[in-house]
């Protein structure tokens, strides 16, 4: 569990430094590595009923996470550009 919460603030840190809407790859990829890893059993002891669906679920949630921060994070930067232009 607290792998997934990790990798969830990384996906959130790695798309506010990036600045770059690729940086969607990363939660896209890792989670679902995770839940493979965990099906596989190649760390901790596998998974449960339904962890498809909830693997899903979680990933969507990252990415769109992932793409607010995003978001949020150009929009600051163009307004900071915009009032320093006016300056």
């Amino acid at each position: 569990m607290w792998v997934l919460i990790g990798l969830i603030i990384l996906s959130l840190v790695v798309g506010v430094a990036l600045h770059r809407w690729s940086a969607l790859a990363v939660p896209v990829v890792l989670i679902p590595v995770f839940y493979l890893g965990l099906r596989f059993e190649w760390w901790e002891s596998g998974v449960g009923d339904g962890w498809e669906l909830v693997g899903t679920l979680i990933t969507l949630a990252a990415t769109v996470a992932t793409a607010i921060a995003i978001a949020a994070t150009r929009t600051v930067q163009r307004w900071l550009c915009t009032r320093r232009q006016m300056a």
